[in-house]
């Protein structure tokens, strides 16, 4: 009898591609301008999720997802499945009472069309993208769980992720060093302030800081590696990611990246360094909230070289944090749906800046908004457990070398998780994608010592609606290039293609504007679009009805409003023309613009402006400023001075524009007691001084008062130096006049300054150095009588 003793067989090879698939879309996210827009971010997801389930469903079974991965990817597919039901149309009754707060809008916007019902995703299209990307990063961390189990290819996973960040950094410095004006050089991305000084491959410098400080971390894992190369990258990583850190001009990435490596090394050093670590982060905290937020904003700019110095270092967040707890209460089981925020904010906020958000810069209080207490808590859930189930993993201690990758990878998820604080990470395609791939390495590494057998993942049963919602997030995505209007198609694109056919096709952008609706009921623009469409077919009380639906949607926007008083005067309805314009003009136009155009419109269609004024204009230091100057224009110096007064009342700067005005009415003295009170003495201030002193006779006090203007003004104006030397040459100064000559070949009209030099050199008695003046004056056909004498007796020789 022979006895068989079989030895347990290996566990099967890992697939060889599997590490590329996992890494693939972090690269390609991170690298295609972090993958934002809604296009980019369906297309992405689509790939992640092909990538993931393709890992999974190879990967041999005695390799495949251990229980607790199995759950957590459970989990976050049952909240995906609730979140489906936001895009399931409801009827007026259920949707007063899920969303008292913007329910009565969308109702008023879908009665422009006589419908009732419409999914509670105030954007379904956008909703299913999200839906998508979320299933997308939850497969994901599920495929990084089963790829990274084995130490060698986490420690492979986290080398490669730090020479992305390096490439980051190199890729940026590339642009630089040539000049690009956009990412990848031809690209047109990005425009305006962001794109100095660090732009690429990133549009946002601040997401490119968050990418560099949540790598640190996993320089640390690789320090502590005991082959020559692992410590190599990971000491050239954190030299080259902490630099970049600085280099961004983050305050917030330089405080995720202090929180992240804080938590790693010390969770994975000994205990004397842990306890230095929490000293370390226990007196910062202390010293943080003696000085002041303002205060450490302050030293952070000192210390970062490229950072905006901000008049207002936190800018609009406290206000959009506190709009968005207020819509999370007004409505907390009523979901609105990914991509909602913004047209839900627009309803409540209190932000006077013209602004409009489409994130809560906190990534908390968005899910919370967006999917309402249960699916938002749960989806905040889905991310603590793996950290707290890290944390007491490697707090145990009884891991061995799984401790290191325990505390990195935590470290990794607490820097994004502090950047959610104040940005949208979870938003941001390549930063997602890098949470996703933390979650699923503190799986991977919790997982690697259990003691129970894995589960087989029942890959069928929920492989196949996570691959129907991606499908769902790709037709949002890019349905509206193909079929506009159809089911979950996104109402922007739509809006903005009925915008192009307003002036060709009125009735065409009226059909599309009701479809951009139909998707997007709040859509402002199609709102627009829709109120001029169909006043351009005559029909003026749809287009009222529509522009009354916009100003509800959108109340602290001034465009409904303009266009409802012009509505109104086409209607011959002066009071509520009157009261439209009152209402729209307190409200901010975009980056502050100036409102002159609009105040004149408004002040234009009265008969007797002047009495209709206080009907018009809002109790506005700004507006009553134009106002003022609307009414001087038109002859009315007495309300405009009324105006002025009512402004510096409300605002002290408004003392220099009425000194100009006042100047210009021929009130010098008038001018220079405005001036006396003005708040500061800068350049603008001193320009207007000098010209007062000098329209008073008082040359010497001019010469002084432009002369403080030359040295105070950043950017002097062109004829400053000519005024200045005018103005010493009238008061005697003997070099005023060589000062204001060596203007002269840069005016275009100088024979005004060739006139008031001749007079101040007769005056000081140097009358044959006025001679080349004269001789201009006469070519150009402007000397005067008693200069053409003094030219003929210069050229005869006679005495002067």
């Amino acid at each position: 009898m022979h006895t068989h003793h079989h030895s347990p067989r290996p566990p099967s090879p890992p697939r060889p591609w599997s590490e590329a698939a996992v890494l693939m879309p972090l690269l390609i996210g991170t690298l295609g301008f972090g993958a934002v827009h809604t296009p980019a971010v369906a297309a992405l997801g689509a790939l992640t999720l092909a990538a993931a389930v393709a890992v999974i469903a190879a990967t041999p079974a005695d390799r495949g997802p251990g229980r607790l991965t199995v759950g957590w990817l459970i989990g976050g597919l049952g909240l995906g499945l609730l979140g489906l039901l936001e895009l399931l149309p409801v009827g007026p009754a259920l949707r007063a009472a899920l969303q008292p707060r913007t329910g009565p809008v969308v109702e008023a916007a879908l009665g422009l069309q006589g419908l009732e019902r419409h999914a509670l995703a105030l954007a379904p299209g956008e909703a299913a993208v999200g839906l998508a990307w979320g299933g997308a990063l939850v497969w994901l961390s599920a495929a990084v769980a089963v790829v990274h189990r084995p130490r060698d290819r986490a420690l492979r996973g986290a080398t490669a992720l730090v020479l992305l960040g390096i490439s980051v950094l190199l890729i940026n410095l590339a642009h630089r060093l040539s000049g690009a004006a956009s990412i990848w050089w031809l690209s047109g991305v990005p425009a305006g302030p962001l794109r100095a000084p660090f732009f690429a491959p990133f549009v946002n410098p601040n997401h490119a800081g968050a990418l560099a400080a949540a790598l640190l971390p996993l320089c640390l894992l690789l320090l502590a590696r005991r082959d020559l190369t692992g410590r190599l990258i990971g000491g050239l990583g954190a030299a080259a990611l902490g630099a970049g850190v600085l280099w961004t001009g983050s305050r917030g990435a330089v405080a995720a990246a202090a929180a992240g490596v804080a938590l790693t090394l010390a969770l994975a050093g000994p205990r004397w360094v842990a306890g230095g670590v929490a000293a370390l982060v226990a007196t910062t905290l202390a010293a943080c909230l003696v000085a002041g937020p303002a205060q450490v904003a302050a030293r952070l700019d000192q210390l970062l070289p490229t950072a905006q110095r901000l008049q207002d270092p936190f800018g609009q967040r406290p206000a959009l944090w506190a709009d968005a707890l207020d819509l999370a209460a007004a409505q907390p089981l009523g979901p609105i749906g990914a991509g909602g925020f913004g047209p839900a904010w627009q309803q409540v906020r209190t932000l006077p800046h013209f602004v409009s958000a489409s994130h809560a810069h906190n990534d908390l209080l968005q899910v919370i908004v967006e999917h309402g207490l249960i699916v938002g808590l749960g989806a905040v859930a889905l991310v603590l457990v793996p950290l707290g189930a890290g944390l007491r993993g490697a707090l145990g201690g009884d891991r061995g070398r799984s401790r290191d990758r325990l505390a990195a990878w935590a470290g990794v998820l607490l820097s994004l998780l502090c950047t959610s604080l104040w940005d949208f990470p979870a938003h941001i395609g390549a930063l997602a994608l890098l949470g996703a791939f933390a979650v699923g390495s503190l799986l991977a590494a919790l997982g690697r010592h259990a003691h129970r057998q894995p589960l087989p993942l029942p890959l069928p049963a929920l492989a196949l609606p996570a691959a129907a919602v991606a499908a769902l997030g790709l037709w949002a995505a890019v349905g509206d290039l193909v079929a506009p209007g159809a089911p979950l198609t996104r109402g922007r694109p739509v809006a903005e293609l009925a915008r192009m056919h307003l002036h060709s096709d009125p009735a065409s952008a009226e059909r599309l504007a009701a479809a951009a609706l139909r998707q997007e009921p709040l859509q402002l623009t199609a709102l627009l679009t829709l109120a001029e469409a169909r006043l351009a077919r005559g029909d003026v009380d749809g287009a009222a009805a529509a522009l009354v639906v916009a100003s509800s949607a959108a109340p602290q926007s001034p465009w409904p409003w303009f266009a409802r008083a012009r509505l109104e005067d086409r209607r011959g309805r002066a009071v509520e023309r009157r009261a439209a314009w009152q209402r729209g003009l307190a409200n901010n136009l975009p980056n502050n613009d100036d409102a002159s155009a609009w105040v004149r419109e408004a002040l234009g269609a009265e008969d007797d402006p002047g009495t209709m004024v206080h009907q018009i204009i809002p109790p506005r230091a700004d507006r009553l400023t134009a106002a003022a100057i609307t009414l001087s224009a038109a002859g009315d110096e007495l309300m405009s001075r009324a105006c002025f007064e009512q402004a510096v009342a409300l605002d002290p700067a408004a003392l220099i524009p009425y000194a100009r005005h006042a100047l210009g009415w021929g009130d010098a003295a008038g001018a220079l007691d405005l001036l006396d009170e003005a708040p500061t003495e800068g350049c603008e201030v001193q320009l207007l001084r000098g010209d007062a002193e000098l329209a008073r006779g008082a040359p010497a006090a001019a010469a002084v008062a432009l002369g403080a203007a030359l040295e105070r003004c950043r950017t002097p104006p062109p004829t400053l130096r000519m005024r200045l030397g005018l103005a010493r040459c009238e008061a005697g100064d003997p070099e005023g006049a060589a000062m204001a000559e060596a203007e002269l070949p840069a005016i275009t009209e100088a024979e005004p300054v060739r006139h008031r030099l001749v007079a101040c050199l007769r005056a000081q008695g140097r009358a044959r150095q006025a001679r080349p003046h004269l001789e201009a004056l006469e070519q150009a056909h402007a000397i005067r009588d008693d200069e053409r004498a003094l030219l003929d007796r210069l050229r005869q020789g006679l005495p002067l």
